[in-house]
């Protein structure tokens, strides 16, 4: 009981995770979607207008016209009361290929040239690119289509086709006629030979052997041998009679083998009538009469249904158990057949050991020439009863084999009209768009949104600072002092909510007060953590807080600029021993609670005093004086100062620059920082597009409506 509830317990659990992975992986679409939007809509009116103008002015509607027909040759007629078989065996992929041929195409181009009605002048090579040609699985039936941008002569073209291929076939059927039955009549003389010179062979033997001719007339049973037993002399002839009888049948059952395995390559179903011609009770004909019920009924389901159709798959799998039948019965016919000889073998082999030489031998000789003259002619019978065959199919080359089921008929409907198309272009663009944006996406390696920063860097992301630096420069321009001090000049503003929020979560991190002192820093120079750090003291400040704030980039400071401060005494002249550590200038600023230290004068080796003793002496005595040190210091993929400071602080933020620190870069220094040991408070992703991929505040009226 507990084991089920908990594999219950397991698959809600990993129901929700799916369920929580969909709804995230599409709402991440959505956020790029929305992100680019603007390329993707100028993407898809770009390609929407090309595309519908290439199909109102370019693109030319196709016609296409259809039609089909069903090879269905003669299969049995009957002449003089006497059944023949004239099963003609075409291959229906044989009969694509054709169509689908040059000589075709040649004919068809022939004769749409020369017929008066139609006089057009087509090449053999644009009808076969017209042309269009597919055969339904196992039927004979042949779908014969023509495509082009002129409805008529899409028409006309598709009847030449027609018209060329149902000429080839004839022409192809009395060609194989006549080389059939010259073949037959060859071989018929050739048989003729062969009789005539058994019948020689006969009558020299019985000239030769007047003791034959004499027991022809007179009766072996007559005849005195010399032997002193006249049961002897009606012995012998009897076992003479019996072995010639038993070799004459044998004889008889091999050459009837021979017989239906050279039938049996036509087809079994010829085959199966030639056993049944000459041995009616060895198979059951009603099987050939049966499979062709079930193929004529196949042949009209699929003039009006699909070759999917229940009733025509039903249809099919009868046609196939039947021929199965038909092939069964022959293999048991010559089962039985090649069973009989081996018997007869046998006894023969006996009867053939018990014979002496003189009467028996001549008997045996005499009865072999004769049997073999014998079976002569009836091989001559049969190739004479095939070339009457052949006469008859010659005069059956006039019912047609071929039947058009579906005739070509004019089109009236293009295939794709012009506003499918208009669809299919609409459809186009928006994959065309969606494709662009998403390659963008993936081509883009600079960060850009917060789960990037969490998902790459496995940091905490303590605020997301919005782009303030166009209303920075033009504050510049007018000639404002503090314009970099954005929470001083705009307290109700979005930014300054955003350093609120940075200045709570780091009140949240240090809520048992052991955090004093932390290194503001980034990986590349420009992205904003001298401003981070401006700002973010002024919110601390203003809170109560007594705040520090020590510009430790020795090489190019910039925090004496944000508050309008001389450059004196500040942090490099305490390191190089210039001033003492009570004396060290910390500048007094007009917002309250807020003090800095500037850099001072820029060194020749900033990273080997910022490694000195005298900068933890420095952070010591701030912190017991005062509630935070912010510490302003150098980029961290630029120069080591920043791994050195970040060692000797509490913790180190990270400042990241929204599309335009690369997701290598910020990993890169994140790894720097943590092999020195630092405390990684977290990131701050600066400089994000107000509004942008739902950061921010949907409404900044909210607050206020200060510019």
């Amino acid at each position: 009981m507990i084991l089920s509830n908990l594999e219950k317990l397991t698959k809600m659990a990993l129901n929700l995770n799916l369920e929580k992975d969909i709804e995230r992986s599409l709402r991440d679409y959505w956020e790029i979607l929305y992100k680019r939007r603007f390329v993707f809509i100028v993407v898809f009116l770009a390609s929407f207008i090309i595309t519908a103008l290439l199909v109102i002015f370019v693109v030319r509607v196709k016609y296409k016209a259809t039609a089909v027909i069903i090879i269905a040759p003669p299969s049995v007629q009957v002449v003089k009361d006497k059944e023949v078989s004239i099963r003609e065996s075409y291959d229906v992929t044989n009969e694509v290929h054709a169509i689908q041929g040059d000589i075709i195409a040649a004919k068809a181009s022939s004769y749409l040239k020369n017929n008066n009605e139609h006089n057009l002048n087509i090449l053999p090579g644009e009808i076969k690119a017209m042309l269009g040609v597919s055969n339904k699985l196992k039927t004979d039936i042949i779908e014969i289509s023509a495509i082009s941008h002129d409805r008529y002569k899409t028409f006309f073209v598709l009847k030449a086709i027609i018209a060329a291929y149902i000429d080839d076939a004839k022409e192809r059927r009395d060609k194989m006629v006549k080389d059939l039955y010259t073949a037959l009549s060859n071989q018929l003389e050739q048989k003729r030979k062969e009789i005539e010179i058994a019948e020689n062979a006969l009558t020299k033997f019985l000239l030769d052997n007047e003791i034959i001719a004499s027991a022809l007339e007179v009766g072996t049973s007559e005849i005195e041998t010399g032997a002193a037993d006249k049961n002897e002399l009606t012995k012998e002839p009897q076992i003479n009679e019996k072995y010639l009888l038993l070799k004459s049948q044998k004889m008889d059952k091999e050459a009837f083998l021979e017989e239906i395995k050279n039938y049996r390559k036509q087809d079994d179903i010829t085959a199966l009538a030639v056993i049944a011609k000459r041995e009616p009770n060895m198979v059951d004909l009603t099987l050939r009469d049966a499979l062709y019920e079930k193929e004529r009924e196949l042949v009209k389901l699929l003039v009006t249904q699909s070759e999917l159709h229940p009733d025509a798959i039903a249809v099919k799998g009868e046609v196939e158990e039947a021929k199965k039948k038909i092939t069964f019965e022959v293999d048991r016919a010559i089962q039985s057949l090649e069973i009989s000889i081996k018997s007869l073998g046998v006894e023969e082999e006996k009867l053939r050991k018990i014979i002496d030489v003189g009467l028996s031998n001549k008997m045996v000789e005499y009865n072999t020439l004769k049997r073999d003259l014998e079976v002569k002619k009836s091989v001559y019978a049969n190739f004479l009863n095939e070339l009457q065959v052949i006469n008859v199919a010659d005069k059956l080359q006039d019912v047609p084999f071929l039947r058009i089921i579906r005739e070509p008929l004019l089109p009236t409907e293009p295939q794709v009209s012009k506003p499918m198309y208009l669809l299919l272009a609409l459809i186009f663009s928006f994959t065309i768009s969606g494709s662009v944006i998403l390659v963008l996406e993936n081509i883009n390696i600079s960060i850009e949104r917060v789960e990037e920063v969490e998902e790459i860097l496995d940091i905490e992301v303590l605020a997301t600072v919005p782009s303030w630096k166009k209303r920075q420069e033009v504050a510049k321009e007018e000639g404002v002092v503090d314009a970099g001090l954005v929470v001083s000049r705009h307290p109700r503003s979005v930014i300054s909510e955003a350093f609120r929020m940075l200045k709570n979560n780091i009140r949240f991190i240090n809520a048992d007060k052991k955090l004093k002192s932390f290194v503001v820093t980034s990986a590349n120079p420009q992205e904003g953590k001298s401003f981070i750090c401006s700002n973010l003291a002024i919110i601390m400040a203003a809170a109560g807080e007594k705040i520090v704030l020590i510009d430790a980039d020795l090489r190019r400071p910039s925090i004496h600029k944000y508050f309008n401060v001389e450059n004196k005494n500040g942090l490099s002249d305490y390191l190089l021993g210039e001033v003492t550590l009570d004396s060290i200038k910390t500048h007094d600023t007009k917002f309250e609670n807020l003090k800095i230290i500037p850099s001072g004068h820029i060194p020749q080796n900033p990273n080997e005093i910022l490694g000195t003793r005298k900068i933890n002496e420095l952070i010591e005595k701030l912190n017991k004086e005062n509630n935070i040190v912010i510490i302003d210091s150098p980029p961290v993929l630029a120069v080591s100062d920043s791994m050195v400071l970040s060692a000797k602080a509490d913790g180190t933020i990270l400042v990241i620059l929204a599309n335009n620190t690369t997701k290598h870069s910020a990993a890169r220094a994140k790894l720097l920082l943590k092999n020195t040991g630092s405390n990684m408070l977290g990131g701050i992703l600066n400089g994000v597009e107000s509004g942008r991929d739902g950061y921010y505040y949907c409404n900044h009226e909210y607050y206020t409506n200060e510019k």
